[in-house]
């Protein structure tokens, strides 16, 4: 496209452009201000001569120059945007830790009664380790429900064995996932009655 064809009528109406047949080409002019010229030396003896051209290379120049802001404002909004999604999806800060529920004294209600021994767990982000009475080693099946017998909200199961002095039983169950509320933990050992606690999970 040559250089006159880029021109509104209204510069030429009003005198501002002269032009000539031997005006650049827009894209020559393009390539001039990007520096990837073939021909610089020339470009620039043309410019010295010729309002129109030099008028057209202002104008493109200034065009990239908006385009590069353009872009450079667009970038800066995706990372604040990115940023933005980040923090309102990142996890609520529970803090990493073994959750720890002594049994060694609560009181167990045996079936889908209503439970008596009131425990108390935090959410704890992490894993959760049982303390039982002595004397309960063995495999167990573990249940967090909203009601005695109701569908289970968290279920493990693992083996409960003596460590330092106490029977301890460590299940791979992350309390961070359950909101805070009063629930019913469900201890089953080697396929017997299930046994019943309240639980208040802060």
């Amino acid at each position: 496209m040559q250089l006159a064809e880029a021109l509104t009528d209204a510069d030429r109406k009003n005198g501002l452009i002269n032009h000539s047949r031997d005006c650049l080409s827009a894209e020559e002019l393009r390539q001039f201000a990007a520096g990837k010229s073939s021909q610089p030396d020339a470009v620039l003896v043309h410019l010295g001569d010729c309002l129109t051209c030099t008028e057209l290379l202002s104008r493109l120049r200034g065009r990239t120059t908006r385009i590069r802001r353009l872009s450079l404002a667009l970038a800066t909004a995706i990372v604040v945007l990115v940023a933005v999604l980040l923090i309102s999806i990142r996890p609520s800060h529970v803090p990493i830790a073994i959750a720890t529920i002594d049994l060694r004294f609560a009181s167990p209600t045996r079936g889908a009664g209503n439970a008596e021994g009131i425990v108390h767990a935090a959410r704890s982000n992490g894993t959760v380790r049982i303390l039982l009475p002595i004397g309960s080693e063995g495999k167990y099946e573990s249940e967090i429900q909203s009601k005695p017998g109701g569908h289970p909200v968290v279920s493990s199961s693992g083996q409960a064995s003596l460590q330092n002095h106490e029977i301890v039983l460590d299940l791979p169950i992350n309390l961070a996932q359950v909101p805070s509320g009063s629930y019913y933990l469900a201890l089953r050992r080697n396929s017997s009655e299930w046994i019943y606690y309240s639980l208040d999970l802060k």
